[in-house]
């Protein structure tokens, strides 16, 4: 008896464990040949996903007409493939395949997943083992009176989504991805076509990541560290002005430029604001870029409207001048650093999933390079009994110089520098400059890795 119990029990478990794997392999076929597939990693094992594939999509159109989806991936909420008309997460129709067992629909537009309701899929089945989620369902091509719901009819191409995570809403549909990969392109899904991996970062977003990277990172950098260190360094005139301050003005005027254009870029991206459940990360860079942003221009309109030297309001000027500048470069160093963090199932939100990680640690180089550099200078200045800062907060002809004084101390030649100084400017602008492409080349061409 006891024997007899074991073997139907054995028996049991191999029956339950066939067809639990075939819940992953009844889509059987070649891809590129008998089915359409997105794989992720690329070249993952299609025919065994469950075990091979961190995530998988297939598609075949069958001779009812209809087309049936296949969806795997280890993930303890959902798997979704979405069929995006823009070749980003937005404005894409989604299906996901649930934890509870269940298959919902929803829509993306710029700035949120809304629920739609179910219809023109049928045969829908589930399953959710040992942190394995997979399911398959058959679509119709095209229903009437729906306009969120994608013609899917020969012609017709959409760029295939892939998202999957653990988090559900309370009535089962999905929230923000933990991770998520786009095509590399529309595809048509009545045919049998492999997708690569392409890149879910828009034209705008990336636009505005590098010209943001050009100003703070670079522009920034150089002509504040100019003007603070080095306006007794550099000889001649450029544009009829001492060097030091044409640098420093180009520069500055560079940021703002760069900047604003970047801000209304990713405004006309978003459609307006990121709410703070948007993400942690993308709340707190949207939050220290708007203030960021509304430094850099109050620096440039107090720069226009500064006090002659000897006037009283100069030194004023000076300090405020000084502080709201310093305070822009750092904030804009942290909010980059938030927009390059890209960490694989980062909580928080990812700004630029298309930024390779190596980005970050370019990021963070730079900064404690240009800290680095900063301290050197100083430590230089002060073993040669100048100041710390090469635009003084009290201006040295004094209060009562008339403008003739003035003037003169204006044109006297400038003390000789230590040579260390000139090379060491040398060495941070070409450090500063190579880094900075490092990155805009990332952001703008670079892959995930």
């Amino acid at each position: 008896m006891l024997c007899h119990t074991v073997m139907v029990a054995m028996a049991t478990c191999l029956i339950y464990s066939s067809v639990v794997q075939s819940q992953f392999v009844q889509d059987e076929g070649v891809c590129g040949e008998s089915k359409g597939c997105f794989s992720i990693p690329p070249g993952c094992d299609t025919a065994d996903p469950a075990n091979s594939c961190t995530a998988f999509s297939s598609w075949s159109l069958g001779e009812d007409g209809l087309i049936l989806f296949n969806l795997v991936a280890g993930a303890d909420g959902y798997i979704a493939i979405g069929l995006s008309k823009s070749g980003g997460m937005d404005d894409s129709e989604v299906y996901a395949c649930t934890s509870n067992r269940a298959v919902v629909r929803s829509r993306n537009d710029v700035r949120s997943n809304i629920p739609l309701e179910l219809k023109g899929v049928s045969d829908q089945s589930v399953t959710f083992e040992n942190g394995v989620l997979s399911c398959t369902f058959k679509r119709e091509q095209s229903v009437a009176d729906d306009s969120d719901f994608f013609d899917l009819q020969t012609g017709n191409e959409y760029t295939p989504l892939l998202a999957w995570g653990a988090s559900l809403t309370s009535d089962g549909h999905v929230t923000r991805h933990a991770e998520r990969e786009v095509g590399s392109g529309p595809t048509d899904f009545t045919e049998n076509i492999a997708a690569g991996v392409g890149s879910s970062v828009s034209a705008l977003q990336k636009l505005h990541g590098i010209f943001m990277v050009l100003a703070w990172l670079g522009f920034a950098s150089i002509g504040i560290t100019t003007a603070r260190f080095f306006k007794k360094s550099l000889p001649g005139k450029l544009c009829g002005k001492p060097s030091w301050f044409a640098v420093h003005r180009f520069c500055m005027v560079s940021v703002v430029t760069l900047a604003v254009i970047a801000y209304i870029v990713i405004i006309i991206h978003v459609g307006g604001y990121i709410k703070p459940e948007e993400g942690t990360i993308r709340f707190m860079h949207a939050i220290l870029g708007t203030i960021v942003m509304a430094l850099g221009p109050i620096n440039v309109i107090m720069a226009l409207f500064r006090p002659h030297p000897g006037e009283p309001w100069r030194n004023l000027f000076n300090w405020c001048h000084w502080g709201v500048g310093m305070s822009a470069l750092l904030l804009g160093g942290v909010t980059i650093l938030l927009g390059t963090s890209n960490r694989p199932g980062q909580e928080g939100g990812v700004l630029l999933e298309s930024v390779p990680q190596f980005v970050f640690p370019i990021v963070v180089a730079l900064v404690f390079f240009h800290l680095a550099v900063w301290v050197l200078l100083t430590v230089i200045d002060l073993l040669q009994k100048k100041a710390v800062t090469e635009i003084p907060m009290e201006d040295k002809a004094g209060p009562n110089a008339t403008s003739a004084s003035t003037a003169g101390l204006a044109e006297q030649e400038p003390p000789n520098e230590p040579i260390i100084k000139l090379i060491l400017y040398g060495v941070y602008v070409t450090v500063v400059v190579v880094g900075v492409m490092v990155i805009v080349l990332a952001v703008g061409i670079g892959k995930k890795m």
